[in-house]
């Protein structure tokens, strides 16, 4: 089996860019559109102002370079806070329409997470994107604790 050449981990990303591009235009059009005029709509706004945030620290982080293991943590950041949005708005009487742009959302952080994942793991692979535990060692990092770290920076929240 051959490892993936690098070229297809630039493809990648630029993949990954692209749908962060997208979640990035969704999240400004709802908060554009959402009247606050109701409690689940201030609530809902939060949330979207507070992705929209994270969105942008994602994008320069990615613009930077960063480690792998700092790409995964802000992508789980990301990830949470679309969830918790859904979670929110399961609660509340929001409309059709909204709960399934909310839906879409989670399912485009998902799959943020998951390429970021797959990018980190093949990246390491190739001994790109080392983080600074691995410049000490001089090995190649193991995804496996990057991993942990995410959900451990998303579960003291």
């Amino acid at each position: 089996m051959n490892p993936p050449d690098i070229s297809s981990t630039d493809e990648d990303l630029q993949q990954i860019v692209k749908v962060i591009a997208d979640l990035d235009q969704l999240v400004g059009l709802m908060l554009k559109r959402v009247p606050l005029t109701k409690p689940w709509q201030r609530q809902l706004a939060e949330g979207l102002s507070k992705a929209e945030r994270e969105v942008q620290v994602l994008r320069i982080m990615i613009s930077l370079e960063r480690s792998a293991a700092d790409l995964m943590i802000a992508t789980a950041d990301l990830n949470q806070t679309c969830r918790s949005i859904d979670a929110a708005l399961r609660a509340s009487r929001a409309d059709i329409t909204t709960r399934q742009a909310v839906r879409l959302l989670v399912g485009m952080s998902d799959s943020i997470v998951q390429a970021i994942s797959s990018l980190a793991a093949a990246r390491v692979g190739h001994g790109h994107g080392r983080d600074h535990r691995d410049r000490a060692s001089g090995g190649a990092a193991d995804p496996a604790p990057v991993l942990r770290d995410a959900s451990e920076s998303t579960s003291e929240r």
